[in-house]
């Protein structure tokens, strides 16, 4: 971009060269007066320069304040996705404690119905009553292979 600024700029210093002794008139409404070319030629480009660079201005305070937009709405947007993904996180945390808490509740459950099964050869409560002499009643209860024996006065 900036070699063909270059070249017209070379080609607009050589037309000026070659018209440096001409002049022209220039005819405004109200007035009109000679200069030479070259100024004329030169002023053009000047005016033009200043007008494209106010249009150029103009536009890059545009693309600015779009891409200031996109960047706020891209921050906005990764936020969000950041709290999406902690909340997918929390959400697997959580079901992965659920599931060791089930996994426990089963282990636990499967561990309580061997104890069971396994104490079915043995009754859980046996009861044998003697009645001594003494008019008092023994009551003697295993559970579990514990014994105890427990005196009842008479009714």
């Amino acid at each position: 971009m900036s070699i063909l600024a270059i070249v017209l700029l070379l080609l607009v210093g050589v037309v000026a060269y070659l018209n440096i002794a001409e002049m022209v008139m220039i005819d405004l409404y109200f007035t009109s007066f000679n200069i030479p070319v070259w100024l004329l030629i030169v002023g053009t480009l000047l005016i033009g320069m200043v007008i494209a660079g106010l249009l150029a201005s103009s536009v890059i305070a545009r693309n600015k304040k779009v891409l200031k937009d996109k960047e706020e709405e891209m921050d906005r947007a990764e936020a969000e996705r950041k709290e999406s993904v902690d909340k997918v996180k929390q959400d697997a945390e959580t079901q992965i404690e659920l599931q060791k808490k089930e996994a426990e509740i089963q282990r636990l459950n499967a561990k309580l119905s061997q104890d069971q099964s396994g104490n079915r050869a043995v009754p859980v409560k046996e009861t044998k009553v003697e009645v001594p002499e003494d008019n008092h009643t023994w009551v003697e209860t295993r559970e579990e292979d514990h014994q105890t024996r427990t005196k009842k006065n008479p009714r």
